[in-house]
């Protein structure tokens, strides 16, 4: 237990971070018992953005950026739109989140699609990813629970920076600003909504809520080994990472709407956990469920596609 508890590292303060008992949504479901003030950051902070033209396909063009972000993180992210956009288009814009273990490119296979139906894309590393990948290695959502909970917060914050990136671009409409996280980019994508009013219509794909029913159910490797190797220390994590469950956020979201997306047959965020965030949530919302795992099979795929962009047409695009 010992060499378990070196392995968490320094715990993330939380004091004056409890506000009370939950509040109750406007159907009367349960929101979060903690202050948004733990997504916060001092928006005075300079962005000193730098950006450089990158590689591009037929229909879009990149650029690589970065940024500076809350506790003095530099953020990598790129920054994708149409090659054929006029000078003086205010483009809606996504806002891209890849899962666990990717990366700002991850989701390039979306990049075509998006593009095609009219939205300018930006994506970033989180925290502990990509051109973040620190070089000792962090066992995310497995032994290192401190990590995890820093590594979310962290990036919440470093995503709302990024809209902050993306208002001083004169080519997107800040108005029209939507988002398209998957597994943990899910997770991130129902906190960063909740605190964040900027973000029309979240997508939250692959995602679920309740870490309880999450750790006990998923096959997600590193939580399998650690519930194997430390049992003893299920109750520590959950307690660590509750004040990041997505469940206590959810309920925020409203009156935005949320589309979920999951799988029937998910086994790395498992069913049960997938309702229990649908559950939490409060209308407007929509679920959209494909037949398969944690990844949409072939097949599947051109549906989910298909019903993000109408939702996102819908919803973000023609909104009025």
């Amino acid at each position: 237990m010992n060499n378990f508890l070196s392995r968490l590292g320094a715990a993330f303060v939380l004091s004056a971070l409890l506000v009370g008992a939950p509040a109750c949504a406007r159907d009367g479901a349960p929101v979060a018992a903690y202050s948004p003030v733990l997504f916060g950051y001092d928006k005075t902070l300079p962005l000193m953005a730098e950006e450089q033209a990158g590689t591009g396909g037929q229909s879009y063009t990149v650029t690589k950026v970065s940024y500076w972000s809350a506790n003095n993180q530099q953020v990598p992210a790129v920054f994708v739109k149409p090659v054929d956009a006029k000078e003086g288009d205010r483009l809606p814009c996504v806002v891209l989140m890849h899962g666990l273990g990717q990366n700002k490119t991850a989701l390039s296979i979306l990049w075509g699609p998006f593009i095609k139906a009219g939205y300018a894309l930006f994506s970033i590393d989180a925290q502990y990813h990509g051109d973040r990948k620190p070089k000792v290695p962090v066992d995310l959502f497995g032994l290192s629970v401190y990590s995890t909970r820093d590594m979310l917060v962290q990036t919440v914050i470093d995503i709302r920076r990024g809209i902050d990136y993306l208002e001083t671009r004169r080519d997107v409409d800040p108005a029209r600003i939507g988002y398209a996280g998957f597994s943990m980019g899910g997770f991130l994508g129902t906190l960063v909504s909740a605190v964040d009013d900027r973000i029309q219509a979240p997508i939250l794909a692959l995602a679920g809520g309740d870490w309880k029913l999450m750790f006990e159910n998923t096959k997600l490797p590193n939580a399998e080994r650690a519930r194997k190797e430390h049992p003893e220390a299920e109750a520590l994590g959950e307690s660590v990472l509750d004040p990041v469950d997505p469940i206590h956020w959810v309920a925020r979201i409203a009156p935005r709407p949320i589309l979920f997306v999951n799988g029937d047959h998910d086994s790395i965020v498992p069913v049960v956990s997938a309702k229990a965030l649908q559950d939490a949530a409060v209308t407007p919302k929509e679920v959209f469920t494909y037949k398969g795992d944690h990844v949409p099979a072939f097949t599947e795929f051109p549906r989910v596609i298909e019903k993000m962009i109408a939702w996102l047409d819908t919803n973000v695009k023609n909104r009025k």
